[in-house]
């Protein structure tokens, strides 16, 4: 009988350790604290695991200094959890808005459109290009 549980043990614990790998692997460190996590497709900040940039980020880059991040937002979202802890603002249409976060300063700048974060890019020097 010990012999038959061998096998369910082992495979059990497999299992246990690739779950407990997987979930450490989804996150890819961006510098200065802060994570994007592929599980939740939000960047995270560095002081108590806060959502800087909420869920639906869709593409993200970052060098020393900053973070930029694409996320797409849909009506739906609106009513969401994250949406009233970001206290941000949205205007309400489908789209994707643009998050800086500056490492060096520690500050998020967004939600913004494609020209407020055009113009942004071009008054800071810098910045990574989305991809």
């Amino acid at each position: 009988m010990a012999k038959i549980r061998t096998p369910f043990v082992v495979i059990a614990f497999l299992l246990l350790i690739a779950l407990i790998v997987s979930y450490f692997f989804s996150e890819e460190r961006l510098g200065g604290g802060y994570t994007y996590d592929d599980n939740t497709r939000a960047i995270y900040g560095n002081k108590l695991q806060q959502i800087d940039i909420p869920h639906e980020v869709v593409a993200h880059a970052h060098n020393r200094r900053y973070i930029v991040a694409k996320q797409y937002l849909h009506l739906g979202m609106l009513d969401t959890t994250w949406f009233n802890v970001a206290g941000r603002s949205f205007d309400g249409d489908d789209k994707f808005y643009y998050w800086i976060i500056d490492k060096k300063c520690d500050s998020v700048y967004g939600p913004m459109d494609s020209i407020q974060f055009v113009s942004f890019c071009s008054k800071n020097k810098n910045i990574p290009l989305l991809q």
